[in-house]
């Protein structure tokens, strides 16, 4: 006779699933009962250990921040100049995001819905620390000089963004001979050095 699973495994599992269709489907495409469905309970069942969608989906990209706040610090205060710093924070980013996509697509698709929402003010606090470490780290090397000056962070932290998500996202890769997502390491040294030839 299978042994039960126990409430934190289950809640686990009930969150890895919840994750898959909002990363897939986005926050309004996923309902309730379309993750039960998925789980093989009721929907008052799933109710019993969530209190609400809002509350599901939370916990689905804070475990997506539990591991990327922690890395992101790591490279921020790592060695290394700015730019070295900004390269492992990009390379960190990629990682974490491929192995927690589910999270991170849910996060990425839905931020709009996230920023203007009362009920995601938890994770807009998160956003705000991971955006505090990257223009730390912008900042100290616009100061040591391994960074360009003139350009904006706001500019900068705007194209790290959209780097990042595409190359989790693999928005551009669609089957049809457009290119596979880059190395991480081409994505840096694109980034940071151009494409202009020396």
């Amino acid at each position: 006779m299978p042994v039960p699973a126990s409430e934190p495994t289950r809640r686990s599992e009930l969150v890895a699933a919840a994750g898959r269709l909002f990363g897939e489907h986005g926050y309004h495409g996923t309902s309730i009962r379309m993750i039960a469905e998925v789980c093989g309970i009721r929907s008052a069942s799933l109710y019993s250990h969530f209190a609400s969608k809002e509350q599901l989906f939370i916990e689905v990209v804070d475990d997506y921040f539990h591991a990327s706040l922690p890395a992101l610090a790591a490279a921020a205060h790592g060695p290394g100049t700015g730019a070295e710093r900004l390269a492992a924070m990009i390379e960190s980013s990629v990682e974490v995001g491929l192995a927690h996509r589910d999270a991170f697509l849910a996060l990425s698709n839905d931020w709009s819905l996230i920023r203007r929402s009362a009920p995601f003010e938890p994770l807009r606090v998160e956003r705000d620390r991971a955006t505090s470490l990257w223009s730390e780290v912008l900042r100290g090397g616009t100061e040591d000089g391994s960074l360009r000056p003139d350009v904006s962070p706001a500019a900068a932290l705007w194209i790290l963004y959209s780097a990042v998500i595409g190359m989790v996202g693999e928005r551009h890769g669609d089957g049809t001979g457009v290119p596979a997502p880059p190395s991480t390491a081409t994505l840096v040294q694109v980034l940071l050095e151009g494409l202009a030839p020396r």
